[in-house]
C-alpha cells in the first residue's frame, strides 16, 4: 500500500504520473508485469510467443493479468480458478442459460483450457486443435460416423461443426445448435421450392423437425435419412399412416395408436399381448414411447 503522506506529496508535487505509482511504491523493475518473467520462463521467448496466435495478455507481455507473481490458492499462481478467470475479460461469449438452449459441459465447468490454449497456438482462437479434430476429441463417435457415411452433409465437411454449433452454449437450441430445428435447417435448405414439396410428397413438414428422419451429420442412405427408415417413409407412401396431402389436417394420422401400428403389426402385437408380463408402455398402448415413426439411428 502507499502511505498517504507519499501519496500526498506526489500528487502535490507531480513527481509522477498516477500510471507508474506502483512501480514506485514497490520498486518494482521495468517489465516487472510480465517482459521481467521471460528471464526465468524463456520458453515462452524460444517457441510460445512464435505461434501464429498469442493471447492477448501474453502478446502483451502482461503475465499479471491472469497470474498472481507472489502465491495464489489455484493452480498456477493463477488469481483466480479455471473459466472465473476468463470471464473476467470474455465475459460476453458465453450465451445466458435459457429454457430452450443448452450448455457446452466444458464450459459449464469452467474448463476453457480443454479447448483453448491460455498463452498461445497455431490454430485461431488460441484452440489446441484444428476445427472438426477438436471436437471430435471428444465426440469420437459423431465425428467417425460423419467421417465414414456414405452420403455427407455439406457443411459439416466443408465448413466444419461451428457452422451449425456454438461451442460455448446455445441460448436458442439443443445440442449447442446456433438456432433450433428446423429454423437451423431452412436457412440453407429453402422450403418455398418446389424439389422440397416433391422430395417430402407434397406434406406440408416445412415446420416439423427435420431430425426426426434426417441425420445432420451423415448418412449411408440418400437424404441423409437415417439408417433404419420405416418401410412407409421409405417408399414415400406417408398417406399409409397419414391423412392425404390434400387434406386440411395432412399430418394428422389416421388414426390412433395403438390402432394404426396394428394395421401393419397385428400379429407381432397378438404374440405380445398374450405374454404373461407386458411391459407397461405397449400395454397401455404407447408405441411411441420407444419408436419413432418415421426413422431412426437403431433397428427395432
Amino acid at each position: 500500500m502507499i502511505s498517504s503522506a507519499t501519496l500526498i506529496l506526489l500528487l502535490v508535487t507531480g513527481a509522477a504520473p498516477v500510471a507508474t505509482l506502483p512501480n514506485a511504491a514497490f520498486k518494482l523493475q521495468p517489465g516487472a508485469d510480465g517482459k521481467l518473467c521471460l528471464g526465468c520462463h524463456d520458453q515462452f521467448q524460444i517457441e510460445v510467443l512464435k505461434r501464429a496466435f498469442v493471447h492477448t495478455p501474453v502478446k502483451a507481455r502482461v503475465c499479471t493479468g491472469c497470474h498472481n507473481p507472489h502465491a495464489s490458492s489455484h493452480a498456477k499462481l493463477l488469481e483466480l480458478p479455471g473459466g472465473a478467470l476468463c470471464l473476467k475479460c470474455h465475459d460476453t461469449t458465453v450465451p445466458p442459460v435459457t429454457a430452450i438452449g443448452s450448455s457446452h459441459q466444458p464450459v459449464a465447468e469452467g474448463k476453457c483450457v480443454s479447448c483453448h490454449d491460455p498463452h498461445a497456438s497455431a490454430n485461431k482462437n488460441i484452440l489446441i486443435g484444428a476445427g472438426n479434430e477438436l471436437c471430435a476429441g471428444c465426440h469420437e463417435k459423431i465425428a467417425l460416423a460423419a467421417a465414414s457415411a456414405k452420403f455427407k452433409h455439406k457443411p459439416v465437411v466443408e465448413k466444419g461443426c461451428t457452422e451449425c454449433h456454438n461451442p460455448h452454449g446455445s441460448e436458442k437450441g439443443r445440442s449447442l445448435l446456433k438456432a433450433d430445428v428446423p429454423e437451423m435447417c431452412v436457412s440453407c435448405h429453402p422450403t418455398d421450392k418446389a424439389i422440397f414439396a416433391r422430395q417430402h410428397s407434397n406434406y406440408p413438414v416445412a415446420k416439423a423437425r427435420c431430425t426426426t428422419c434426417h441425420d445432420p451429420h451423415g448418412s449411408d442412405r440418400k437424404g441423409l435419412l437415417y439408417q433404419t427408415v420405416h418401410p412407409p417413409v421409405a417408399k414415400q407412401d406417408c398417406a399409409k399412416c397419414h391423412e392425404p396431402a390434400s387434406s386440411a389436417n395432412a399430418l394428422k394420422t389416421r388414426s390412433p395408436s395403438p390402432q394404426l401400428c396394428r394395421n401393419c403389426h397385428s400379429e407381432m402385437m397378438d404374440k405380445m399381448t398374450d405374454s404373461a408380463r407386458l411391459h407397461r408402455p405397449a400395454a397401455d398402448g404407447n408405441c411411441l414411447s420407444c419408436h419413432s415413426p418415421h426413422a431412426s439411428r437403431r433397428s427395432g
